[in-house]
């Protein structure tokens, strides 16, 4: 016996068309009840599926949302961690700029120190010097 199935579907929902149910239950006389009970089977279904679509959909958003907001905090942290390597970089160069400050005050103080080294064994040899040029005076007078 040949049925003709309705094939109009509520395609917002997924649930069959139910008049086309009816018709062909009515049309299918004695052998309707099982039909009805298979189409009711199909809407139970449908609805089931629907449902389930839907959760996956409002599952899908949630996790596209939750995505999202991975994302910003990834921007985020990415930005901050930009702003801290500019800061590690400029603390850099004004740590560079002091210690080549420092290794020309100390090289200076290396020659201050030497130079005045210098300035007192010359000193030194002045002060012996002296002591000799004065002593001399003294020995020619104490020679006459």
């Amino acid at each position: 016996m040949g049925c003709n199935v309705g094939t109009g579907t509520d395609a917002k929902h997924g649930t069959p068309d139910r008049l086309d149910y009816a018709v062909e239950a009515a049309r299918a006389g004695k052998y309707g009840k099982g039909f009805a009970v298979v189409s009711e089977e199909v809407r139970g279904l449908a609805a089931r599926s629907a449902k389930s679509a839907h959760n996956a959909n409002a599952t899908i958003s949630k996790t596209v949302i939750g995505i999202n907001s991975v994302n910003n905090n990834f921007t985020e942290i990415n930005h901050e961690i930009i702003q801290l390597t500019q800061g590690i970089q400029d603390s850099l160069e004004v740590i560079n700029a002091l210690r080549d400050k420092l290794s020309k005050y100390t090289t200076q103080t290396d020659k201050t120190v030497s130079n005045i080294l210098e300035i007192a064994a010359i000193s030194q040899s002045i002060t012996s010097n002296s002591n000799e040029v004065i002593s001399l005076p003294l020995v020619f007078s104490k020679s006459k």
